[in-house]
């Protein structure tokens, strides 16, 4: 990640009253408007992940990614809706699913991992836990769900089940997870998606898509009613009236 050049580090000496004892430690300090004052020890845990996500989303390192996906290699295309292909539509919106972690939890359970196995001082180097999670996008180890607009809302609401294969989930999310230290809740989830993914592929049947059909059918009508452009050579008799 690229850091903000208005970081510096400064030496700190903080005297204690009562024992006399003078305790010295490095702090980072930069300017308000670009490293927020809530990025402390004592800031809320859930406003810090969040900050570290938007800084994420916001980093030309995230956006060149994105563009590398879509350019690149091909994730043109919605998982459930084949005709929300930006290549023929591209005023359909495509956005990048994180699965089976969020960008959120990617941020939360690295940080729960850097506490464990290293300082926990390096917990609040909110550049330090970028670079990190984007590091682990450009080398394949975060899921990724190319999903139009309306698809992804239907996920997010629990009405779409994305199974954990290579036909839906781009990224080997799984050689990531060993970054990570998932929670008691995250395992137990983790778990339930895996036993729902094996029951779909014993199954044989595809999945009950059912709810995208109506979105299904306008993407189709509004891609047969768009205007189609006919090349034809110039003949300037056609021109002449009589």
């Amino acid at each position: 990640m690229k850091l903000p050049n208005k970081a510096t580090t400064e030496e700190i000496t903080n005297d204690t009253p009562k024992s006399g004892i003078k305790h010295k430690y490095t702090v980072k300090t930069v300017d308000e408007t670009i490293f927020p004052t809530f990025v402390q020890p004592y800031v809320k845990r859930d406003k810090y992940i969040k900050y570290i996500e938007r800084l994420i989303r916001s980093s030309y390192e995230y956006k060149t990614y994105i563009g590398i996906l879509k350019n690149d290699m091909d994730l043109t295309q919605c998982r459930f809706i084949k005709e929300a292909d930006i290549v023929d539509s591209p005023k359909i919106s495509l956005e990048m699913h994180h699965y089976p972690y969020t960008l959120y939890e990617l941020v939360a359970y690295h940080m729960d991992y850097i506490e464990n196995t290293e300082d926990v001082a390096e917990t609040y180097n909110p550049f330090r836990i970028a670079y990190d999670i984007m590091k682990m996008h450009y080398e394949g180890k975060v899921g990724l769900v190319p999903l139009s607009l309306s698809a992804h809302e239907l996920v997010h609401e629990g009405e779409l089940f994305i199974p954990l294969t290579s036909e839906y989930v781009f990224g080997n999310w799984e050689e990531g997870t060993e970054q990570l230290l998932l929670n008691d809740d995250a395992k137990s989830h983790l778990d339930l998606l895996k036993k729902l993914t094996k029951k779909y592929i014993d199954s044989g049947k595809t999945l009950d898509v059912s709810i995208l059909d109506d979105i299904q059918l306008r993407v189709q009508m509004k891609n047969e009613l768009r205007p189609k452009i006919i090349h034809q050579e110039k003949d300037d008799d056609q021109h002449n009236i009589a």
